[in-house]
């Protein structure tokens, strides 16, 4: 009854601005409420496949969108090689170490993709009728050495060095799994960049060449 007397005193225009100034609070504190229980702000920390952003230089560290090869090593931080287990001049083990010029290559395409040569490479040794399907099966991801060239879910990346006599070459190949062209362009292009700084050369004095005096590199124009 007192609250209804007191409202009859007031006069209505002091009413209407009593009314107006709670209203105008009551909404300022709401907002307030709103924004303290937004989340904040999420940003990619890698660009998206369809941004068109271009990838690093090939000795950079690697950021290739669109790579699903890539973006499954990087997240492991292992590199997967696998290697023939029948090519001694190339890839041997000697007191519980890989050694010889795969290694040395394996190690190069590891640096191109933003790892460590040393401490980020795994090699598994592989019969002939394992290595093709290790690739489909996701159990190495590069094949270096013997393989057949057109064997079933296998992309031929580069031959990464030539042996034998001019008139009958051989080479040993990089190879990986269909589908991912980023991937196969970028270790085509780590090769080319190791042939061209001297670094497959050093490589192969080092490891190779008292082995297969004629082991040359191979040409990848084009």
């Amino acid at each position: 009854m007192i609250t209804c007397m007191w409202l009859r005193a007031v006069p209505r225009a002091v009413l209407g601005l009593v009314l107006v100034s709670l209203l105008s609070a009551c909404a300022a504190t709401d907002g307030e409420r709103g924004a303290a229980v937004l989340p904040p702000e999420q940003r990619s920390a890698e660009p998206s496949a369809g941004t068109g952003t271009s990838a690093t230089t090939p000795t950079g560290g690697a950021r290739l969108p669109g790579s699903p090869a890539l973006s499954e090593i990087r997240r492991r931080g292992e590199l997967l090689v696998g290697v023939p287990n029948d090519s001694a001049d190339f890839l041997r083990r000697t007191d519980g170490e890989y050694r010889g010029f795969d290694v040395r290559l394996a190690g190069l395409l590891a640096e191109g993709v933003g790892l460590d040569s040393a401490s980020d490479v795994a090699f598994r040794r592989l019969p002939a009728s394992l290595r093709s399907g290790a690739l489909a099966r996701g159990s190495v991801d590069v094949l270096l050495g013997g393989f057949d060239r057109k064997a079933d879910g296998v992309t031929v990346v580069a031959p990464y060095v030539v042996t034998g006599p001019e008139s009958r070459p051989a080479e040993r190949l990089v190879g990986i799994a269909e589908g991912d062209a980023r991937f196969r362009d970028r270790l085509r292009a780590v090769l080319d960049a190791a042939i061209a700084d001297g670094r497959w050369a050093e490589a192969a004095d080092e490891t190779l060449r008292e082995r297969r005096p004629e082991a040359r590199a191979p040409e990848l124009s084009g």
